[in-house]
């Protein structure tokens, strides 16, 4: 902690050796070339803030460039929050190169492609930054950060190693509880990063009495009853530990008499035992002629921009500059900052001045930050969406969904649907506007179907019952169809399948009814993340008709699910119609470039290795044209798995070009797509297949496990059968076992399209060898009747020389030579 100092030089800290001298190897690592990660966790007031202080101060005397980011509670964190405080500190100079357009506060964008290409621009940035000058970020409260600032973050620290890059980050650990983001992600940024992980502890009896004796020049027994009194009522709490000492000294009880401290009686010191008392305490003096100044600051947010303070406050300049200063001199307020702004000492300071508000007066003041943000040029809708919240102002549910827009648009899907699920609540706590309500469900569906399809579809099936009661049509048939999408994404391909043919069935007969897509929910629909204004696009004078705008949707997952014929009769009606026509909506076009990836499906099932490279690379090209980079950065995966993997397995640089695309290793064309905040540690899952080709065992264990627990099917699926095959190989005929059983719920007797065809034939290969493996002939035959089954039933050529090659074994083993 601090040992706070008026007239001593500067405050120092006591009972943090060891966590600073850590600090400290960490940036002298980080100056010979070795950049890292520091996490320092601990309760709220620990002192991780006074030892971050102290840390900078060192290492700007060393010459680093430090900076600063800041994430905040009781307000809404836009996306990249914390990031965007650090850039708008930086200042380019003759040493340090410019700051790209796209990574400033407020620039559009639509300048890149996606979150990836967003990513490799800050990374390559703060790349020629260290390379310049040794570079220091400060993250503190990370647990209130938001999704999109932690996917960078993690983006981040694997760039690390080699450069003179440190990053020191603060939480809260009693607040990242099991569920929240930054404790799932934890694990990852240390293994990742090779980082420390400093976790405070309350001080020590040592501690609090060597900073004691350092302040204060007391006598020997009121040492003792200093200590004892601060160690009952402080915890070992350097916030409260100092707070007290300052309550002390105002009150009286603890004063300076020439050279010498004296220490009043403290049977009848008030004694505070959480932050809101202490500033009671602090406060008794500002009460009355600042109370309400202070109140208003303490809803505009952490950091209090003076203008704005002004105008909601309605206080002269003459007020303001006193009010700032005594709040300075009570340590409530940090010293004025550049940017015209003041900022709270303390996020608990901030905490227990706002929740003193009663709730009429709190709304009232949310309500005035609010029009008072409305009145600036370009207003954030985050502030503004939030502030209209908490003073429970309808127009909260229209700039809730701009904040959205926003999130999406930067890559952002799940602080998007936070933002949409909090307009909807507020839409549904007034009963006002259910077709609204039924297309939040159906856009908040949509933006989880990557991260969590369960609870996508569940949001589409509320999409359906208000599109009931609106009688909205186009609604009810694409929430229809996408939550049968979705539940192929989440595993359940049977039902997904019928739900989708259905919805398709709905969808053409909105054409017959004269029924046409409202321009305004096209892009709700299509999902293309580009801003429309930046976009490129085909124009199409007449309406958008919902008709075929998912059938491509329909033939992808035909295909994966085996469904050969059906998929191909469908798809080539599809194509036929597709390339007839003169002009084709942005939103054909997308459903179209799914349709590629079904043919590709098709194609390498039947072994037209040439024919489905083609599709896969078309499907590419699609997808980019129309800025659909949610399904982008996926297609080199499918190509891999479904064409290189079984039929050119020898071709390396095929298989390095495909994954470069994928990982956006390469400067080509389509590096720049992503596949937006997928629900796995990372994509490595999709490359199972190869990390056992290649003998890496361990890791293909280590990404196996990782993602068992996705909610997405593909990765679960490829990690349930990578588990299989290494238990096999390792012996563990028991756990291969179970992995069959985990997807092959009916055994052998699982019928074909009740799953993904390529998993399920995998499982079945894998059941016949461990059954062979135990010398039961019996169970094997049944295992490799079903594998020819399954391939008789959807005409496939792949699988057919695994199927001879299985019958070779079992004649041998049978003694059929």
């Amino acid at each position: 902690m601090y040992a706070h100092s008026r007239d001593d030089g500067p405050a120092l800290l006591f009972g943090r050796d060891r966590e600073l001298v850590r600090l400290r190897e960490q940036f002298d690592r980080m100056l010979r070339g070795h950049g890292g990660l520091v996490l320092i966790g601990g309760e709220a007031g620990i002192g991780k803030s006074a030892l971050v202080t102290a840390f900078i101060g060192e290492a700007a005397d060393a010459g680093a460039l430090v900076l600063t980011g800041h994430c905040y509670d009781l307000t809404a964190t836009p996306p990249y929050g914390p990031w965007i405080e650090i850039t708008e500190r930086y200042a380019a100079g003759d040493d340090l190169p410019a700051m790209p357009d796209v990574l400033k506060q407020g620039t559009d964008m639509g300048n890149v492609a996606d979150q990836v290409a967003l990513f490799k621009v800050a990374c390559s940035f703060l790349a020629s930054v260290s390379a310049q000058r040794p570079v220091v970020l400060i993250f503190e409260d990370m647990h209130w950060s938001d999704r999109a600032s932690l996917d960078l973050l993690r983006v981040v620290v694997r760039q690390l190693d080699g450069l003179r890059l440190l990053i020191v980050t603060t939480y809260r650990d009693d607040e990242v509880t099991r569920g929240h983001e930054l404790y799932l992600l934890l694990p990852s940024l240390i293994r990742e990063s090779g980082g420390d992980r400093i976790d405070l502890r309350p001080l020590t009896e040592a501690d609090v009495d060597n900073m004691l004796r350092h302040r204060y020049r007391l006598d020997g027994p009121d040492y003792a009853r200093l200590g004892s009194y601060l160690r009952a009522r402080g915890d070992g709490n350097p916030l409260f530990t100092r707070e007290l000492l300052r309550t002390l000294e105002e009150g009286g009880y603890l004063r300076q008499e020439r050279s010498k401290w004296v220490l009043e009686s403290l049977q009848d010191v008030p004694t505070p035992r959480l932050l809101r008392q202490l500033i009671e305490q602090r406060l008794r003096h500002l009460r009355g002629k600042y109370e309400g100044l202070l109140e208003a600051a303490s809803v505009i947010g952490q950091r209090v921009p003076i203008d704005l303070w002004q105008q909601v406050s309605e206080a002269s300049d003459e007020t303001i500059i006193a009010a700032t200063e005594a709040a300075v001199e009570a340590n409530l307020f940090l010293d004025t900052a550049p940017d015209h702004s003041v900022g709270f000492s303390h996020a608990l300071i901030r905490e227990a001045l706002y929740t003193d508000i009663v709730l009429p007066r709190r709304r009232m003041l949310h309500k005035a930050v609010a029009e008072a943000l409305l009145q600036q040029p370009a207003p954030h809708p985050d502030a503004v969406s939030y502030h209209l919240q908490q003073a429970g102002d309808d127009r909260a549910v229209e700039w809730l969904i701009h904040a959205g827009d926003g999130a999406q648009r930067s890559y952002a899907w799940r602080t998007a649907a936070e933002r949409f699920e909090n307009a909807l609540r507020q839409l549904e706590h007034t009963n006002q506007n259910p077709s609204l309500s039924g297309w939040l469900c159906y856009r908040i569906g949509r933006l989880y179907r990557f991260t969590d399809p369960v609870r996508g579809s569940s949001y589409l099936e509320r999409a359906e019952r208000f599109a009931h009661e609106c009688d909205d049509q186009v609604l009810m048939a694409f929430a229809i169809t996408d939550r049968g999408m979705m539940r192929n994404h989440a595993g359940d391909t049977e039902r997904g399948i019928r739900e989708t043919i259905h919805g398709n069935r709905e969808l053409d007969g909105l054409l017959a009814r004269g029924i046409t897509l409202d321009v305004a929910h096209e892009d709700w629909v299509t999902d293309s993340l580009r801003d429309s204004s930046a976009r490129s696009r085909i124009d199409v004078a007449e309406p958008v008709h919902p008709v075929d705008t998912r059938r491509g949707g329909l033939v992808l997952h035909l295909a994966m699910a085996g469904f050969i014929s059906e998929a191909m009769e469908l798809g080539t009606a599809f194509s036929d119609r597709y390339e007839s026509s003169t002009t084709q909506s942005e939103l054909v076009r997308a459903t179209y470039a799914d349709l590629q990836l079904g043919f590709g499906y098709i194609y390498a099932m039947l072994g037209k290795v040439d024919e489905a490279r083609h599709a896969f690379s078309k499907a590419r090209e699609t997808l980019y044209e129309v800025g659909h980079f949610a399904m982008l950065r996926s297609c080199p995966f499918h190509e891999l798995l479904q064409v290189i993997y079984p039929y050119q397995t020898t071709k390396l640089e095929a298989r390095r070009e495909l994954r470069a695309i994928s990982t956006g290793a390469d400067d080509g064309l389509l590096s720049s797509s992503s596949r937006i905040e997928v629900s796995a540690p990372d994509q490595s899952a999709f490359y199972l297949q190869f990390l056992l080709l290649e003998g890496r065992w361990d890791e293909a264990s280590d990404v196996a496990l990782n993602s068992l627990d996705a909610h997405l099917f593909d990765f679960r699926s490829n990690a349930v059968v990578a588990l299989g095959r290494l238990a096999r190989e390792r012996g563990d005929i028991e756990s291969g076992w179970k992995q069959v059983s985990t997807l092959m719920v009916d055994g052998s007797s699982t019928k074909p399209g009740t799953l993904n065809f390529a998993r399920g034939q995998d499982l079945q290969r894998l059941a016949f060898d461990l059954a062979l493996d135990a010398g039961d002939g019996d169970t094997a035959r049944a295992w490799l009747d079903a594998h020819d089954r399954w391939l008789d039933q959807t005409g496939a050529v792949r699988g057919r020389a695994e199927s001879s090659l299985m019958w070779a074994r079992y004649h041998r083993w049978a003694g059929d030579l």
